[in-house]
């Protein structure tokens, strides 16, 4: 499990997400292409590999969730934009850093897979994850933030 990064740290819940994984190797890439400490780049190919090596699906989506506790992973259609969407940014700066041209390969497969999947997706290519008003889902408060945040870079 090394290079995967737990949902929230209690002891009862032992889930180990794409989404924190992917995070924490955005941040580690980034840093590691702010001061070139190999300590970073090793820390995101870390986080690379563990969602390479667990929770890609067939079709090169990211799966969610693996139990830490027994290595179960969560529902195969338990499948969110985000998950795809963070590590695809952290493979982009991991290529940069490291000049490691298979983190660039794996970043074209999966946003290959990303943007044609019909998971998160109707026929009219609009995406219809997190929709529903009455669920509570973090798929809707991820996009808003990522969208305040890139409103934000823009101005």
């Amino acid at each position: 499990m090394a290079g995967g990064v737990f949902w929230r740290p209690t002891a009862d819940d032992q889930s180990i997400n794409s989404i924190t994984t992917g995070l924490y190797m955005t941040v580690s890439a980034t840093l590691a292409e702010i001061t070139k400490d190999v300590k970073y780049t090793s820390a995101a190919i870390a986080s690379a590999n563990w969602i390479k090596s667990l929770n890609i699906n067939a079709d090169n989506i990211v799966l969610d969730t693996v139990n830490g506790h027994d290595c179960t992973r969560s529902a195969s259609n338990w499948l969110f934009t985000y998950n795809s969407g963070k590590f695809i940014e952290g493979l982009s700066v991991l290529a940069d850093v490291t000049g490691d041209s298979q983190w660039n390969t794996l970043m074209v497969d999966i946003v290959a897979a990303a943007v044609k999947t019909s998971v998160w997706q109707g026929s009219d290519g609009i995406i219809t994850e997190g929709v529903s008003t009455t669920s509570d889902n973090d798929g809707v408060g991820f996009k808003g933030l990522s969208y305040v945040l890139n409103s934000e870079e823009a101005t």
